[in-house]
Parts: structure tokens; sequence; C-alpha cells
């Protein structure tokens, strides 16, 4: 008969459940992939059943895709909503390695074109972090008619006078009353988001409209001057 040492038995119990781990990933990476196709088709969009590591690399001026490593667009989906053309995807990168490796994963919308001039500005939630550095001397464009807004969140951007155009009362209010989104505007394209947020395959139509009203704030926003043309990229 076999005997097993105390270190051969836990090394195998180890190995058991590596394997039983990863065979439970994939059935829940396949599951949660046929109800997004499924979502698609209901909500009229193509589904593009593909890796979408290249597609990415073409939007890495947006702070969002240069975080971490082994960054990957998946479970995409393409259509228009109002009229506004628009990608919603799944997205990962890591942080870290070793025991202290991180994997981070949301639900990303792009709006490859907007019809108004945009100024390139990131807005995202505020935090203890961001206070402390603000409390530093971290950059921040505030709104002094508009402290509920500037208290929950953080807007940077090279040219403050066109970003202070582009936020006019409207767009204020609605962030105001709807905290804990991210959009990055960079190239007339349009980044929105929460981070680190995945939507069930089930609400992806209402964070799809809900993006998709965002976009339209901004787009009957009125600009400065001189902000750059919208450069139309195809998915």
């Amino acid at each position: 008969m076999f005997e097993f040492s105390i270190p051969c038995v836990c090394f195998l119990l180890f190995i058991g459940l590596a394997v039983a781990t990863g065979i439970y990933g994939n059935y829940v990476s396949e599951k949660r992939r046929k109800a997004l196709a499924e979502a698609a088709q209901l909500m009229g969009f193509d589904w593009l059943d593909k890796s979408l590591g290249i597609l990415t690399s073409q939007l890495r001026h947006f702070s969002l895709f240069n975080r971490g490593g082994q960054a990957a667009g998946y479970n995409a989906m393409r259509g228009q909503v109002a009229s506004r053309e628009v990608l919603v995807m799944d997205y990962k990168y890591t942080t870290g390695s070793g025991k202290n490796r991180s994997t981070h994963t949301q639900t990303v919308a792009v709006f490859p074109q907007l019809a108004t001039r945009l100024p390139h500005f990131e807005l995202s939630p505020e935090n203890f972090l961001v206070k402390v550095m603000q409390a530093l001397g971290y950059r921040d464009i505030n709104f002094e008619e508009h402290r509920e807004f500037s208290r929950k969140y953080l807007l940077r951007g090279p040219d403050e006078e066109q970003i202070r155009a582009a936020f006019n009362p409207d767009v204020l209010d609605y962030f105001a009353s709807h905290p804990g989104w991210s959009v990055e505007s960079k190239e007339g394209m349009l980044l929105v988001y929460r981070d680190s947020a995945t939507c069930h395959p089930e609400q992806v139509p209402e964070f799809t409209a809900e993006a998709a009203r965002i976009a339209a704030l901004f787009d009957q926003a009125t600009p400065g001057t001189g902000g750059s043309d919208p450069v139309q990229e195809e998915f």
C-alpha cells in the first residue's frame, strides 16, 4: 500500500483545490459571457465575441487603460443608444504581484465620437486618499457655486477654462445627485464607468442608458473654443 506523508497530502489537496477553483472560475466566466451575449441581442447590439486586447491598445490615452498590467477588454457589445454609437465591455487589469496581486474588473461604456468638442478632462469620485492629496497641494478644479459637486468629485484637466464651460449647471447638478461615476474625455471620445464595478448582465441595459444620458449631458454642454475635433474610432 502507498503511504502518504502529511506534506504530500497537503500538496495534493492544494493542487486539487487549485484545479477546482480554475474549473469553477471558467464556469462562472462562460455563464456571464452567455448572459451578456443574450443581453446584447435583446438590446439590438452586435456581440463582439473576441478578446479586445488590440482594441484597448487604441484607447491607451485614457487613464483607465494605463493602470496595472495584463489589461484586456472582453465580453464586448456595440450598438446605438439615442443615436449615439457606444461600445460596452468588461475590462480587467492586475496590480501588484505574488500574494499582493489583485485583479480589477469593471464594466465600461465608450462613446467614440460626440457632436460637440469637449476639453480633455478626468472626473472621478473623491475619497479619503484624494482629500489627503488635496491638503498637500494636489490640483483639483472646484466650483464655489456648486460645493456639493466639488465635495463628491475630483475634476482634473489641462484647460480649466474649457472644462468649466463644459461643466455647466445641468452637468454639475447631475453628478452632485448621482455620485460614484468616473468619466474621461480625450480626443473627442468619452469613457464612462464606475470604478471597479461590474454590472450583472440584467443591469447592462440600465447602465448603458445611464452612460448615454451622461454623454448627452456633455453633448449639450457649451465648451470653450479651441478644443480638439472629434476623432472617429472604428470599433
